[in-house]
This record gives C-alpha cells, sequence and structure tokens, in this order.
C-alpha cells in the first residue's frame, strides 16, 4: 500500500491537493494521522474535495482540484449561485463564467454569461436536490471553450458525488489510482 506521501505526491501530479497546510492538519485532527494514513485512495480523495471551518469560522474548500458534493443541498437560489462558482473553481482558470445568477421555489433556474454569450438553464425542483444537469449544461459551455478539461464524476451509491475537472493525461492517470470507476459527465470525452 502506498504510504500517505506517496498517494499525495500521485494526486498532485493530477491537479488536486490540499488548499493549505490548515486544511492538512485539520483533516489530519478530524481522522488521526494513523487513521489518514490508511485510508484508501477514493477516501482521501473525498477528503481532499471536502470543505472545513477555518479559524475564522467560515466553511472553505479542503482542497483543489477535486469536490465531494452531497446533492441534498439547495436551500434557496443562492445555493445554485455556489455550486456553479465551485465548478468554475475546478477548471483552474480555464471557464470565465459572469453575471451568475439563479431562482429557486417552485421553479428553478440558473443565468450565466460566458464570452458574451448568455446562457439560461431551467432546472427541475425536487425539494432539496440539486439537478445534475446542471454540471453536465456547465460541461458543455467548458466544453465549446476549447478547454483541454471536462467535469467527471466518480460512480457512487450515495447521495455524494466526487467531481474533478481533469485534461486528458490527468484522466488517464486517475484511472490508474482510482479504485472507483469514474467518468465524464457528459457520457465521452
Amino acid at each position: 500500500m502506498a504510504s500517505l506521501e506517496e498517494k499525495l505526491a500521485d494526486l498532485r501530479e493530477c491537479g488536486i491537493h490540499f488548499a493549505s497546510r490548515e486544511a492538512l492538519q485539520v483533516c489530519v485532527r478530524m481522522s488521526g494521522e494513523r487513521g489518514l494514513r490508511s485510508v484508501s485512495f477514493d477516501s482521501l480523495l473525498s477528503r481532499i474535495g471536502g470543505d472545513y471551518l477555518d479559524a475564522a469560522g467560515v466553511l472553505v474548500p479542503s482542497g483543489e482540484g477535486v469536490w465531494h458534493l452531497d446533492t441534498e443541498c439547495i436551500y434557496d437560489a443562492a445555493d445554485y449561485v455556489k455550486v456553479v462558482d465551485r465548478l468554475v473553481r475546478l477548471t483552474r482558470g480555464d471557464l470565465q463564467l459572469e453575471n451568475v445568477s439563479a431562482h429557486f421555489g417552485e421553479t428553478a433556474w440558473v443565468r450565466c454569461r460566458h464570452n458574451g454569450q448568455d446562457h439560461h438553464w431551467d432546472l427541475r425542483v425536487n425539494d432539496d436536490w440539486i439537478d445534475l444537469t446542471l454540471i453536465i449544461n456547465v460541461d458543455g459551455v467548458l466544453r465549446a471553450s476549447a478547454s483541454p478539461r471536462r467535469f467527471c464524476c466518480f460512480d457512487s451509491d450515495t447521495q455524494d458525488l466526487l467531481l474533478v475537472c481533469p485534461t486528458w493525461e490527468e484522466f488517464e492517470r486517475l484511472g490508474e489510482l482510482a479504485e472507483t470507476d469514474f467518468g465524464p459527465v457528459a457520457g465521452q470525452w
């Protein structure tokens, strides 16, 4: 079994890492150093992709390059804006969306602008569950921008999604490392 340091180095090659020393220390405190050293590769990805409370009590992403998304997360329109912001962050600068706004109630939608083109996506309302077509729609804008990145999702039997946005080379490397199947959200690269 690879050491924690080796797993972190492998993930760094794929653009995935803890956002700060504080994030790593919080993860170690929560898991225990021995516990963190023995976690599976996919569990480590999940922990890096999570959030934690920083010293100021603000919820911030633990890492870069991966997002552990609880799909039961939509309570108002601001939550959809946060989802879009986090998806944009995963692209590592390859996608810039402006004027992101959302509506959530009896109906739901997200609007944004990319390179002068307006986008409007109607979404399904299902209590507090995210409409995952939003991720596919943002991926479509990313694809149209000629970015080498694609949104990919790890298979899960839970309400959680593990999202990454790798280049082809990073995708291939993650495929060698991952214990769970994953692939592009749009079904093909």
